[in-house]
């Protein structure tokens, strides 16, 4: 799982496929359905109409239950579809997108369980990777960011205890993804400097699995500091310099405990040389 998460450096295409046709998504229907600009042979699951649809199951949802959960996921899968189809063939899928809230009312179901289960989370998680990783245009990247929805999920209290391996999985390649958007211009939704202190979630809540024990993880976490340090942000960089005291001491103490556990009877040449990229 891991590796199928991280090894091609985006958001994931494991057993919940990224939203394309001839990969695992869902097989057009056909009905057809008329956008507010979309010509009458517009298929109904690629539409303004459909993301309607979607959106109005995600508002009826009041709670998840064993019974309707299947039906959450596979809601939130759809409008992942419908967004990437409507960023690149219909502009007003986005403006319905953002109007009517619909990022928002998708982060509430978080917390809309009456049983504790992952595949929601999972599902949203993925769902907004997939999004902020093909989404094409400027503009519609600044719009998704800049209502702090993103923020919001970014800062949520998942529980990663227990089986829930697979959730921080998606976490973390979450806020990988997001960390490769990054730029002058996007940074500024996500550090708060007006808060006091200033917060950059962002990056202090990647930062706190710098020593775990997957791998997999540490890289990433190590992909969304530099992605965070690249950007010419003044703001940012006072922000990485003042956590240093907190972020550096943490790498070189778990550098150090890997090294005193390599270096231990019994360890082979292969957890030495992960340790060693690892320090690269």
């Amino acid at each position: 799982m891991w590796s199928a998460l991280f090894g091609g450096g985006g958001a994931s295409t494991s057993r919940r496929n990224a939203p394309t046709h001839g990969q695992g998504g869902a097989a057009p229907r056909h009905e057809h359905g008329r956008g507010r600009h979309g010509g009458p042979n517009t298929p109904r699951t690629l539409s303004l109409g459909e993301l309607e649809r979607l959106h109005e199951q995600v508002v009826r949802t009041q709670s998840i239950t064993p019974a309707n959960r299947e039906a959450v996921v596979e809601v939130l899968r759809a409008i992942a579809e419908v967004m990437i189809w409507g960023d690149q063939n219909e502009p007003d899928v986005f403006d319905f997108f953002l109007e009517a809230q619909t990022l928002s009312h998708c982060v509430r179901l978080l917390g809309a369980s009456t049983t504790p289960h992952a595949s929601v989370a999972v599902q949203l998680l993925q769902s907004m990777s997939i999004m902020i990783q093909n989404i094409r245009r400027d503009t519609s990247v600044y719009y998704l960011f800049s209502n702090n929805h993103i923020n919001r999920l970014i800062a949520y209290d998942f529980d990663f205890a227990g089986e829930n391996e697979e959730l921080l999985a998606f976490y973390i390649s979450f806020l990988k993804t997001v960390s490769l958007r990054l730029n002058v211009g996007t940074v500024q939704f996500f550090y708060q400097g007006h808060a006091s202190p200033p917060q950059f979630p962002l990056y202090t809540l990647a930062t706190r699995f710098v020593d775990h024990p997957e791998s997999m993880v540490r890289i990433a976490v190590r992909t969304v500091t530099l992605n965070v340090y690249a950007v010419p942000d003044e703001g940012t960089r006072q922000f990485v310099v003042h956590d240093a005291k907190n972020y550096f001491p943490a790498v070189t103490g778990a550098l150090l405990r890997r090294c005193l556990a390599h270096d231990a009877p019994g360890s082979g040449a292969g957890a030495i040389e992960t340790a060693n990229a690892e320090a690269c």
